[in-house]
C-alpha cells in the first residue's frame, strides 16, 4: 500500500458505509460522541449508510432513532434496503420449509424480511438441512452470529445498490467494518477500512487498518487525513496496468488522484495506450469521459455502461453529456470526428465549465480523457482547471505536448512516451539511452515516467479491439491537403476528389477506366490509404489488387475486376 499527499479540501469521499456492531458501537446504539462525529460529516455533505446483519425490526428495538442519523440502512447482511419511508428487499425470502425444519430440530433462528438469523452453534445443522432440501442459500458468519441468506446477497451488493439510489459512485464511498461478513463491504467501495478490533481476515483484506477500536476508530477515520483527501491511498486492487518491464513485472499506475500524459508522434500508438487505460478504468466501474476528436475510441462502446454521443453528426449538448455520466455512473465517448474545427471549439467552450462544475458537485466523471489535447480544449479552458486540486483525473493525449499550457504540464504525475520521441515533456530524465532502447523496441513499447521511476515497458494487450480513426475514415472530412484527387493522367486532373472512404468508394464506382488505370499504375490508392489513414491492412489489400491488374493483360475486364475488388475491400473493412 502506498500513499501520497493531496491539498486539503479535496472531496473524494461523498458517502460512508459503516457496519454497526463491533464497528460503530460495541453492540447496539452508537455513543453520543460517535453520532456527533457522523452528524458533522453528514452536515458537510457526506451521505451515511448503516450496513448491518440485523433485521430492521430488531435494529429499531436497540436504535430507535436510526433514521435520524443515516440516509440508508442496508440490513439483513445486504438483503434489505430501508429508509424512513420504505423497505426494499433485494431477494426472495429464505425458503419457509428450511425455517420450519430448523425450528423443529431445535435451532433458534429468527425470520427477517429475507434472511434467517441465528447462532453459530447451529451451523452444522443449517448446512445439513440446506443440503437435504437442495436450496441455493449460503451461510454467513458474523463472529458468534450466523445468517442464512439467498445466494448472491452480500453487504457489498446491498451497499452498491444503496449508493446508486443516493447518486454516489462506489469509488466515492469509503467502507468500514470489523467482521467476516464485512469482507464484501470493504471490497465494494473505493476504500475499505478495518477498525483495530477487526478479525484478522478483514484486516488482511482492508486497504487500511485504524489504530482505534469500534466507534473511536470510526471517529479517527472521519477526522483524519484519509477521509479529508489530504492523504490518498493507492490500493493495489484498483491499479491500472500499463505493461510489463524487461523482467516481466507489471508496471502499474494508481487509478485515482493523478494526471497522465500520453505523448508520441503520429502513428506511434497513443490512442492504443489511452484506450488501454480507459478500458481498465471502465471495467473497474470508474466513470470516464472521453473527448474523441478523431474517432479513435469507438471500440470502447463495446464495454458495459459506455454510451457514444456525437457520432451521428449532431454536436452534443454538454448538459446531456453530464446527465449520461451520472446515470448509473456510466462512461461517455464524445465523438467529434464528424465535426469541423469550429464545432469542436464550440463544444470545448460550452463543455469546459459544465464538466468542471459537475465534477465539483458530484465527483463525476472520475476521469476525463482528452485526445488531441493541444487543440480546442487547451485553448478553451477545460485543461486549465487541473491546476485546481479538485480536478485531478485527466489523461492527455497529444503529439505536441509542448503546446499544452505550462500549468497543465506542471500537474502531470505520470508520462507515457511512445516510440519516436526523444525526450520527456515533463520530467528531467537523466537516461537518454532509454529513448534509444525505445526506438529499437518500436511499436508496442513505451517509456513510463513518474516523479520517482523510469521504466521501459512492453505494453499490455487491449481487451477491446482497436481500429484507428474508423469514423473519420468512413465519414469524416479530411483537410484539403490530405484528400485524394482523381486524375486521368499526368497533369490532367478531374473534378473528383475523396475526403473519406465513403467518397473514395463512390468515385471508384463511377470513375473512367483511364482514371482507374492511371492511379493503379502509380500505386496511388494503396499509398494514400497507408500514408493518410495509416491502415496497413487495407493498404496491403489495395496494393495486391493494383499488382494483379498491372501483371494482367490490358483488357477492360481486368480493370472492371479490379474496380469491383477495390469496392469490396472498402466495404468489408469499414462499411459492413
Amino acid at each position: 500500500m502506498t500513499m501520497h499527499a493531496r491539498p486539503a479540501g479535496y472531496v473524494r469521499f461523498r458517502a460512508l458505509a459503516a457496519d454497526l456492531d463491533g464497528t460503530l458501537a460495541v453492540t447496539g446504539r452508537p455513543s453520543g460522541e460517535v453520532l456527533a462525529v457522523l452528524a458533522r460529516a453528514r452536515a458537510d455533505g457526506c451521505r451515511m449508510l448503516l450496513v448491518t446483519g440485523r433485521i430492521v425490526a430488531e435494529l429499531l428495538g436497540v436504535f430507535a432513532d436510526v433514521h435520524e442519523h443515516f440516509d440508508r440502512i442496508v440490513a439483513e447482511d445486504g438483503a434489505v434496503l430501508a429508509d424512513r419511508s420504505l423497505s426494499r428487499p433485494l431477494a426472495p425470502r429464505v425458503d419457509e420449509e428450511l425455517c420450519r425444519a430448523l425450528r423443529t430440530a431445535g435451532a433458534s433462528f429468527r425470520r427477517g424480511e429475507v434472511i434467517l438469523a441465528g447462532g453459530a452453534e447451529d451451523e452444522r445443522l443449517a448446512v445439513e438441512e440446506i443440503r437435504r432440501l437442495g436450496l441455493d442459500h449460503r451461510l454467513v458468519r458474523n463472529r458468534g452470529a450466523l445468517m442464512i441468506v439467498p445466494a448472491g446477497i452480500t453487504k457489498g451488493r446491498g451497499v452498491i445498490e444503496a449508493l446508486a439510489d443516493l447518486g454516489v459512485s462506489r469509488h466515492n464511498a469509503i467502507a468500514v467494518g470489523d467482521a467476516e461478513n464485512d469482507l464484501s463491504l470493504v471490497r465494494a467501495c473505493g476504500l475499505g477500512i478495518a477498525v483495530a478490533n477487526a478479525v484478522e481476515s478483514l484486516k488482511r483484506e482492508a486497504d487500511w487498518v485504524l489504530s482505534a477500536e469500534n466507534g473511536a476508530g470510526v471517529a479517527e477515520l472521519l477526522g483524519g487525513a484519509i477521509f479529508s483527501g489530504e492523504t490518498v491511498l493507492d490500493p493495489p486492487r484498483w491499479r491500472v496496468t500499463v505493461g510489463h518491464d524487461r523482467h516481466g513485472a507489471p508496471v502499474q499506475i494508481p487509478s485515482f488522484a493523478l494526471n497522465v500524459l500520453v505523448s508520441g508522434p503520429t502513428g506511434s500508438g497513443k490512442s492504443y495506450v489511452a484506450g488501454l487505460l480507459a478500458e481498465q478504468l471502465i471495467r473497474a466501474a470508474y466513470t470516464v469521459l472521453v473527448v474523441d476528436p478523431e474517432g479513435d475510441y469507438e471500440d470502447l462502446r463495446s464495454l458495459p455502461g459506455v454510451a457514444t454521443l456525437g457520432d451521428e453528426g449532431v454536436l452534443p449538448d454538454p448538459r446531456q453529456v453530464v446527465a449520461m455520466l451520472h446515470h448509473r455512473f456510466g462512461s461517455v465517448v464524445v465523438d467529434l470526428c464528424r465535426h469541423d474545427a469550429g464545432e469542436r471549439r464550440e463544444f470545448a467552450e460550452r463543455a469546459a465549465p459544465t464538466i468542471h462544475a459537475h465534477r465539483i458537485a458530484t465527483g463525476l466523471p472520475h476521469w476525463v480523457l482528452v485526445d488531441e489535447a493541444h487543440g480546442p480544449f487547451a485553448d478553451r479552458g477545460l485543461l486549465r482547471h487541473i491546476a485546481q486540486p479538485e480536478a485531478k483525473g485527466f489523461i492527455f493525449v497529444t503529439y505536441h505536448p509542448e503546446l499544452l499550457p505550462a500549468d497543465v504540464l506542471a500537474e502531470v504525475d505520470v508520462e507515457i512516451i511512445l516510440p519516436g520521441a526523444s525526450a520527456s515533456a515533463v520530467f528531467p530524465v537523466a537516461e537518454p539511452p532509454m529513448f534509444d532502447q525505445l526506438a529499437r523496441a518500436g511499436r508496442g513499447h513505451a517509456i513510463v515516467i513518474t516523479s520517482g521511476t523510469v521504466s521501459l515497458v512492453t505494453l499490455a494487450a487491449r481487451q477491446t479491439p482497436h481500429v484507428r480513426h474508423q469514423h473519420k475514415y468512413v465519414a469524416g472530412r479530411l483537410p484539403t491537403a490530405k484528400r485524394f484527387y482523381f486524375q486521368a493522367g499526368p497533369g490532367a486532373p478531374s473534378d473528383a476528389s475523396a475526403a473519406n472512404l465513403i467518397e473514395l468508394h463512390r468515385e471508384l464506382a463511377r470513375c473512367h477506366e483511364a482514371v482507374l488505370r492511371h492511379h493503379v499504375a502509380g500505386h496511388d490508392f494503396s499509398r494514400w490509404i497507408r500514408e493518410v489513414f495509416q491502415d496497413s491492412a487495407l493498404g496491403d489489400t489495395f496494393a495486391a489488387i493494383e499488382d494483379q491488374l498491372l501483371d494482367a493483360s490490358d483488357g477492360r475486364g481486368d480493370a472492371e475486376l479490379a474496380r469491383h475488388a477495390f469496392l469490396e475491400a472498402i466495404r468489408s473493412h469499414y462499411l459492413e
